[in-house]
């Protein structure tokens, strides 16, 4: 059982990663070399995802990284969040360090090291143990998620699996990160105002992106809904993991007067 949708996020990510070491090839799951997906771009830098009702929208920092990802859950035919969820529940062993069939934390990056504690966590409270899954093969009729460009026409789909793309209006910084991609998503879409969104990641989110966060929050509560993000529990695994606190420099600060209005 998931404990919360960070889990997806570090997922999502690893297995990016993975994939980009791979060319392109979706081993890591599939267990062998005949399904690859488009491989370009950085490393995966970040994940994040907002999720409200039966909705789950993923953006991360690179738009090539959401490529990836979308072609990848395309070809596993996953469409849903139930479907989502249920397969990062039974496969996310397929993205942590492993040796003959066990587990290695020791060789663990931090963001395994999070995603391994949070699995071996949320199996402890359901009564089962974390192993290393088999592997699963290409859905027999792929699914076809849907990307949604920033600058496009709004609303964004609120139902299923949407990942999010493009550039956001803001300030002079010249680097986006992927939280605030889902904030202007998330302005042009006036039903998901009045809903109880969190969004859900790899890291907690920098100095720039909460001071921008704290402010659509406030917008969200006007407006009958509630914005939640940097999870207090996940926070103390993620320290416990080591992972970066680093507030990078740069980072475009999205202008929340034009996505949810003064």
């Amino acid at each position: 059982m998931l404990y919360s949708m960070d889990q997806v996020a570090l997922y999502l990510n690893r297995a990016t990663l993975l994939i980009k070491a791979a060319g392109g090839k979706i081993s890591y799951i599939t267990g062998n070399d005949a399904t690859s997906v488009s491989c370009s771009g950085q490393r995966a830098e970040e994940t994040q995802i907002a999720s409200f009702g039966d909705a789950v929208w993923i953006a991360n920092n690179d738009d090539a990284d959401s490529s990836t990802q979308r072609e990848l859950l395309d070809k596993l035919g996953i469409s849903s969040s139930k479907e989502l969820i249920d397969h990062v529940d039974n496969y996310q062993g397929r993205v942590l360090s492993s040796h003959k069939g066990a587990f290695t934390p020791g060789a663990m990056t931090p963001e395994e090291t999070l995603l391994y504690k949070m699995a071996t966590r949320s199996d402890a409270e359901s009564g089962t143990s974390l192993a290393v899954p088999g592997t699963l093969a290409p859905a027999a009729k792929a699914a076809a998620n849907p990307s949604f460009k920033i600058s496009g026409a709004g609303p964004a789909p609120t139902a299923g699996i949407v990942f999010v793309v493009g550039s956001y209006v803001g300030g002079e910084g010249t680097s986006e990160h992927a939280e605030q991609k889902l904030l202007a998503a998330l302005g042009k879409t006036p039903r998901a105002m009045s809903a109880a969104v969190t969004i859900s990641g790899c890291k907690m989110a920098c100095s720039t992106c909460k001071e921008v966060l704290d402010k659509a929050a406030a917008r969200f509560k006007s407006s009958g809904g509630q914005l939640r993000f940097n999870n207090s529990i996940v926070g103390i695994w993620r320290d416990e993991a080591k992972l970066s606190k680093k507030h990078a420099k740069g980072i475009r600060s999205l202008d929340v007067a034009h996505y949810f209005g003064a």
